[in-house]
């Protein structure tokens, strides 16, 4: 019996997540790396991935051509930027190439087009692939709706320095998961302004802090308070390769997949 590999092309693979998913994907016998994409701008363009990120060579050159990024492959995982993001998708959808997607900052309108492209192809898109968090965010939504109305929800995170979103893609997650508890709306566009500053919270009942120093992997945490209780739920990454092995289980759950708009909670079961 011979195992069928999935082929897999990674898009920004000599970024900080990129270069994780690579090393997890050369361990792992269901798969084989057929490409590897970057900006145009990017040092590494034309040298050999293997060479690159610290493995033997491997025959396959960085390319600085997203078509090229998505011929020949079964599927492609995307930590690259949201602009960068909705190019790939167009690609993703008249390839037919199963497209999963860890970048966060997208609109809601981009949201929108990728469920409305994911009717051709396979899409998963995670704000993040641990799946202590997914499981988190499944306990902060079941939480919420049974506490009552008197509790305020406060979620924290907290990163490295270059991290761009303030709240973080997967704090936004716990908040919509909470509001879906509480059975209100999180209003997504005013998001900024239920940023905690000087101590005070909003007046509406859930609120953000975001916190950026250091080399911080990602620490969150969802705090239920009222008068006379409090109930935190936290989570802290010690390791950035939970994401990319994340990843690499979601590409080998999506890659049976035909077309549909999927989340970390479709491959975990939640």
């Amino acid at each position: 019996f011979i195992l069928k590999k999935i082929k897999i092309g990674s898009a920004g693979i000599t970024g900080r997540m990129g270069r994780l998913i690579f090393a997890e994907l050369v361990k792992n016998r269901s798969f084989k790396v057929i490409s590897g994409s970057e900006k145009k701008s990017n040092a590494y363009i034309g040298k050999d991935i293997g060479n690159v990120l610290g493995t033997k060579k491997i025959g396959i050159h960085i390319s600085d051509d997203p078509e090229v990024l998505f011929s020949n492959v079964d599927v492609v995982v995307d930590f690259t930027s949201p602009k960068a993001v909705m190019h790939h998708v167009k690609l993703a959808q008249s390839c037919k190439v199963c497209h999963v997607i860890g970048v966060t900052g997208l609109t809601a309108a981009q949201e929108r087009k990728l469920k409305l492209a994911s009717k051709r192809t396979a899409i998963l898109y995670a704000s993040n692939m641990s799946l202590g968090i997914n499981l988190l965010i499944s306990f902060a939504e079941s939480l919420s709706q049974r506490l009552k109305e008197e509790f305020h929800v406060n979620i924290s995170d907290t990163h490295h320095r270059h991290k761009v979103d303030a709240p973080s893609g997967t704090a936004i997650s716990f908040g919509l998961a909470a509001a879906r508890g509480k059975k209100i709306k999180l209003p997504l566009s005013k998001i900024p302004h239920l940023l905690k500053s000087s101590g005070k919270t909003s007046k509406f009942p859930i609120d953000f802090t975001s916190i950026r120093k250091g080399n911080v992997a990602g620490k969150h945490s969802v705090t239920f308070s009222s008068k006379s209780e409090t109930i935190t739920l936290g989570h802290e990454a010690l390791d950035r390769a939970i994401f990319a092995r994340g990843a690499i289980f979601a590409a080998e759950w999506i890659a049976k997949k035909s077309s549909g708009f999927y989340s970390m909670e479709d491959v975990f079961s939640l």
